[in-house]
């Protein structure tokens, strides 16, 4: 049909490219990076990702915010208290209290504890609560930074929850991720227990979570070391440009 149009003189429009057009090609996926460019303070940055499953539908998403007790610093520095580890930095996003990653130190054990869930709702009109169950709230829970893991149903839905945070400003998307392996991803993600702040940050997190969702997906820009670095050389690696969190 798209030859006899175009003989005919028509021109045939490409369908836009979206996220949650993951199944373009089948069997494959779509992989997803959120950056905070201003999460430290020394201007690092901070990343998360997601993914969608090819098999069911929905996507997985997650990040090493921190870890270790409420009183220890992280990545994502969730609460205000200082300890021997360094302190944590706290600030107000659109009049909320919420707390803004600065990625300057780890808990004395290097480890941390992760939350998944498996249920989400259509994104609420409480743009600064998260909607799926598993993501960490830490504006009104006052939870200690975390390793977590997620699923919801739709893109949509994760926007909304990394939106929610009020750290995330954009995220890049790779479509037609062929051999994506979603279960790969998760079992990954729930198994990363530990936070280190130089050998398991929130970078290396991502970069893991990504090679066990397609062991090729990010060949070439595996030796920046910078979150804000890395994220803006993903285009090396066939990722879109930078979209923002939350809708303009």
């Amino acid at each position: 049909m798209t030859a006899v149009l175009l003989a005919a003189g028509f021109t045939v429009a490409a369908a836009p490219a979206h996220a949650d057009d993951a199944q373009a090609d089948a069997g494959a996926g779509t992989a997803c990076v959120f950056s905070s460019p201003t999460a430290s303070g020394l201007g690092l940055g901070h990343v998360a990702w997601a993914v969608s499953d090819p098999a069911g539908d929905g996507w997985i998403f997650g990040a090493a915010d921190g870890g270790g007790s409420a009183a220890v610093t992280s990545e994502s520095g969730a609460n205000s208290s200082v300890s021997g580890a360094g302190s944590v930095a706290s600030a107000a996003v659109g009049g909320v209290g919420s707390s803004v990653p600065v990625g300057l130190s780890v808990s004395a054990s290097g480890t941390s504890s992760i939350s998944s869930g498996s249920t989400s709702a259509s994104p609420s009109t409480n743009s600064d609560r998260p909607a799926t169950q598993g993501v960490p709230d830490y504006a009104h829970t006052r939870e200690a930074p975390r390793v977590w893991v997620a699923r919801a149903d739709s893109f949509e839905t994760v926007r909304h929850d990394f939106g929610s945070f009020g750290w995330y400003e954009s995220y890049r998307c790779k479509q037609n991720v062929v051999g994506a392996d979603a279960s790969n991803a998760y079992a990954t993600a729930a198994s990363d227990t530990g936070f280190n702040i130089v050998t398991n940050n929130c970078l290396e997190h991502v970069r893991t979570i990504l090679l066990a969702y397609q062991p090729q997906i990010i060949a070439q820009t595996n030796f920046r070391t910078i979150p804000n670095d890395w994220y803006d050389h993903l285009r090396d690696e066939g990722f879109a440009d930078s979209a923002p969190v939350q809708a303009q």
